[in-house]
């Protein structure tokens, strides 16, 4: 690859990346339009153009969460999280690295799919016990983390199990992509159990 090709698709990878990075953050995504609707004191503003502006950015703030968070955000920020530990792989320090790319790519984002399931399942073992939940924001976020990681560790470590040595690292990774849906229940499961709240149908 020349080197030419190489800074496009660094550049290309730490684009969508970063894209992704911003449609999930909780600091600038889905909270920036619904900062903007309240004032210094936290009471919403009515005066002016916000009486007009208000409900436009209720609307965006919907759309941003149910839509953009999850299902563009999510594909985009693991999407160039695999370009790029693709691309910066093959010229790392580890020789372990620079010779199983493929194997890289897809154990970081198997591990990196179970670590976002966990952080997004913690808040579970703190709901009050007795207490009726409907998770569905967990719900969705896991799905979409499951799906993404499976289409992009499933191509990636079948590969390297072809072409790569060390191919039971390959057979790791490649069951690592099938279950960080069954994590996530795993781990539902689990909280339901220490805390003893129940899920409403």
């Amino acid at each position: 690859m020349s080197e030419r090709s190489q800074k496009a698709s660094r550049f290309l990878a730490w684009s969508v990346f970063l894209v992704g990075l911003v449609l999930v953050s909780p600091f600038v995504g889905a909270h920036l339009p619904y900062s903007l609707m309240f004032d210094a004191h936290g009471d919403l503003r009515t005066d002016g153009i916000f009486r007009t502006l208000a409900p436009i950015l209720f609307d965006i703030e919907r759309t941003w969460h149910s839509t953009l968070e999850y299902f563009a955000g999510l594909p985009l920020f693991f999407i160039g999280l695999a370009g790029l530990v693709s691309i910066y792989a093959r010229s790392a320090k580890f020789e372990i690295m620079r010779s199983r790319p493929r194997i890289t790519v897809a154990l970081a984002i198997a591990g990196l799919a179970h670590l976002a399931i966990l952080a997004a399942s913690i808040p579970l073992f703190f709901v009050s016990a007795g207490e009726w939940i409907r998770p569905m924001g967990w719900a969705v976020f896991v799905c979409v983390v499951a799906f993404v990681a499976l289409c992009l560790v499933v191509p990636f470590s079948v590969i390297a199990i072809a072409k790569e040595k060390a191919r039971w690292l390959g057979l790791l990774a490649l069951i690592g992509g099938m279950t960080p849906f069954f994590f996530g229940q795993l781990l539902l499961q689990i909280a339901m159990k220490v805390t003893g709240f129940n899920l409403e149908d």
